[in-house]
């Protein structure tokens, strides 16, 4: 995220119209730090309660999709001509709400299995994949020796 962030504060003050292939390679980083961000955030709704992970999701994307919508409004708050001036107002307003976002995780975020995770009192075991897979194939393999 603070990548993310960063590209959008030189977008807004080191990019020019001379200056097309900064421009573009700061896209593409702002696109790669958005992939590897929204992976991130995947993975942690699921840390958080497995067992409600489809409820989680669904609330977190209409979440998202509401900021999604307001995208368009905020832009065309600013940009009424399509001056330097109006463009750059509209990064920093999205370098500010991603670093504010990477803030507020960061303060208050978590990867840990939350207590409302659990089922009726019921404690849920979680499973090593890794460790899980290997037997199996050391199964596999010993079967495959004694034929």
């Amino acid at each position: 995220m603070l990548t993310m962030s960063v590209c959008f504060l030189m977008l807004a003050y080191g990019v020019d119209c001379t200056s097309r292939g900064l421009a573009l390679l700061l896209m593409c980083c702002i696109g790669g730090a958005f992939g590897l961000s929204i992976s991130g955030f995947l993975t942690s709704l699921l840390s958080l309660a497995p067992n409600f992970i489809g409820i989680i999701t669904s609330v977190s994307q209409i979440i998202g999709f509401g900021g999604r919508m307001a995208t368009p409004q905020i832009i065309t708050h600013f940009k009424t001509v399509g001056t330097v001036e109006e463009w750059r107002a509209i990064l920093l307003v999205y370098s500010v709400m991603t670093l504010l976002s990477a803030a507020l995780f960061l303060i208050w975020g978590s990867g840990e299995v939350q207590p409302w995770n659990s089922h009726k009192g019921k404690e849920i075991k979680l499973v090593d994949l890794r460790r899980e897979s290997k037997t199996l194939v050391d199964r596999e393999v010993q079967a495959q020796t004694e034929r």
